[in-house]
């Protein structure tokens, strides 16, 4: 049986992925190298939400003849990204990108019903994603825009050829708009504030094609919850039963493939680039290659 180190500071994440894991069994990093278990402990390692460490410790287990799933991969930078690629390539070991907001429950429904062709072709994506926390204020390229981006991505199932962005800057934080320009005509709209106040945030997805919609929202995963005074809202938690699927499919073939973040992760990089030169130049931008 495969044994699958899951890599992160939050035993939660582990404690998701352990309980759900078929074919394999998981075992903890302990949240630190130094309480990480020794190498012949574990076949293969997934890496969650990645910190300035991450290549470090991607690199260590590449070396150690070990398959490595990297979650959010943008958190990672661009030229140790390549590193990485080029190290998993010599060794003849994989190294493979995952978003977890593909795993999602909601967002695979939606993907499956796109590529059984029950909505037609897809003419609009309509992301929303806004933030809180203790700094309102963020870059363009933060890792914040990436998962948005690699969503529409995957729904489209291509790149777009143009790219405009705009938003608007506060004392009280950022908001930034993303348009794509797919080829035939579809199109994505992103938008990304941090203009909440501290608590939770909000998220949501639409998508529209010629014959039907569908949509994941945070407003109507809302359950009340009764406790004697003035009922409380409780958002459902996607997020243990999507880092769980993404561990799934790792280990259900992931791990003895080359490695599949190239393409991805250049398509990715190519449309960041274009949202960075279209934001402060208020101009349509078209995206590299497309």
């Amino acid at each position: 049986m495969l044994r699958l180190l899951i890599s992160t500071i939050d035993e939660s994440d582990y404690r998701a992925i352990a309980s759900r894991l078929r074919g394999a069994s998981a075992v903890w990093s302990g949240g630190s190298p130094s309480r990480e278990p020794a190498v012949d402990q574990y076949d293969a390692a997934l890496v969650l939400r990645p910190g300035w460490d991450a290549p470090a410790d991607i690199g260590r287990y590449l070396r150690s003849g070990k398959a490595v799933l990297l979650a959010e991969p943008w958190r990672v930078r661009a030229d140790m990204r390549q590193g990485l690629l080029a190290e998993a390539s010599a060794r003849g070991v994989g190294l493979t990108a995952a978003n977890p907001e593909r795993y999602l429950p909601s967002r695979r429904a939606i993907h499956q019903e796109l590529t059984a062709g029950r909505l037609g072709r897809l003419g609009l994506v309509r992301i929303h994603r806004w933030l809180s926390g203790p700094n309102p204020r963020f870059q363009i390229d933060d890792h914040a825009v990436f998962g948005p981006l690699d969503l529409a991505l995957w729904l489209f199932g291509s790149r777009p050829e143009v790219v405009f962005a705009t938003g608007a800057t506060s004392r009280t934080g950022d908001c930034f708009q993303i348009h794509l320009g797919f080829a035939g005509g579809g199109m994505a709209l992103i938008g990304i504030t941090k203009w909440l106040p501290a608590g939770s945030g909000y998220n949501s997805l639409a998508v529209i094609g010629s014959a039907g919609a569908a949509y994941a929202d945070d407003q109507q995963n809302v359950q009340l919850v009764l406790g004697g005074g003035i009922a409380r809202a409780h958002l459902a938690d996607e997020r243990a039963a999507a880092v769980a699927a993404m561990a799934q499919d790792f280990v259900d073939g992931q791990c003895e493939t080359p490695n599949r973040m190239g393409i991805e992760d250049m398509n990715l990089r190519a449309v960041c680039a274009a949202v960075a030169a279209s934001f402060p130049s208020r101009q349509a931008v078209r995206v590299e290659g497309a």
